[in-house]
């Protein structure tokens, strides 16, 4: 059900052309929430990362200190999720070896 709904999310973004550039700011964020509950880190990772990527693209020329604390938030919660999906890729790696 929750990806059907960020799949919807997507499409209505898309189709609004005045604010489909919030689209991957926006979107990513949720299906890294979902993928984080479903424990599959690497694929929150992932989400998170691409979120993270379109948000600096958009605000890195906006001289406004809450963007600088958003890039602080979003660089830590980045660095957090890194070191938990290397420690799902270790472990699965050894489960795979033996």
């Amino acid at each position: 059900m929750p990806s059907s709904l960020s799949r919807i999310l997507a499409e209505l973004m898309r189709k609004a052309d005045r604010y489909s550039q919030y689209a991957d700011i926006l979107l990513p964020p949720f299906r890294a929430l979902q993928s984080y509950r479903l424990k599959n880190l690497v694929e929150s990772y992932q989400a998170f990362e691409k979120a993270a990527n379109a948000f600096t693209q958009e605000f890195h020329n906006w001289e406004s200190d809450w963007a600088l604390e958003a890039h602080y938030v979003i660089a830590y919660e980045t660095r957090i999720l890194t070191e938990r999906a290397d420690r799902e890729l270790l472990l699965m790696e050894k489960l795979l070896k033996s």
